[in-house]
């Protein structure tokens, strides 16, 4: 399912993303079958790895906004969209604090997927807050994910197969459409 990369990604050197980013966003990019432009939220982006390979899979037609609370990362999201700019926002902002002001197409997540009640945390907090939430937030994230969301729009997410479960439960009044699983990874599109 994961093919070589599109471009070679300028990250932090604290903190890389890891192959189930791009895994997702192939696996998004093929899901949506629409020729129009379309308005796309990547959430907690990191360097922008999952929107912007979206929007090399789309033929750069779709407006990527990437939001990402931790500055540390907007100088590789600048580097990693050079020449395209006109076709990003970047929002260097917590994700839960901020308010949008219209809704979107498609949310593309590779949410922090230790429960941070219940993890080990790192020495370095650039990887706490990319891995760790605590549960009554991921609870907002989603639920703010599904507020932004057209009727009609797309929810993508990745999550570890061995917090699923709790995890779905968690968010049960959405649609689950088609769930992917590969390497101790659910890979999934959900709908209102």
């Amino acid at each position: 399912m994961v093919d070589d990369l599109l471009i070679n990604y300028v990250q932090p050197d604290q903190y890389h993303f890891s192959q189930e980013s791009i895994g997702l966003s192939q696996w998004a990019s093929q899901r949506v079958n629409s020729n129009e432009p379309l308005d796309i939220l990547d959430v907690g982006a990191g360097c922008g790895v999952v929107g912007i390979e979206w929007f090399y899979a789309r033929n750069n037609i779709d407006k990527v906004t990437l939001i990402e609370k931790q500055s540390v990362f907007l100088s590789s999201q600048k580097e990693n969209i050079k020449g395209y700019e006109q076709s990003f926002l970047l929002l260097n902002e917590d994700f839960l604090q901020y308010k949008f002001k219209t809704k979107l197409d498609v949310i593309l997540t590779n949410p922090p997927y230790f429960i941070k009640e219940r993890s080990r945390p790192s020495v370095l907090e650039i990887r706490n807050t990319c891995r760790q939430i605590e549960e009554v937030n991921l609870k907002k994230w989603f639920s703010q994910m599904f507020e932004i969301l057209k009727d009609d729009g797309h929810l993508f997410f990745v999550f570890r197969n061995d917090e699923y479960k709790w995890l779905s439960e968690l968010v049960s009044k959405f649609n689950v459409r088609e769930s992917l699983v590969r390497d101790n990874y659910c890979f999934n599109e959900w709908r209102k």
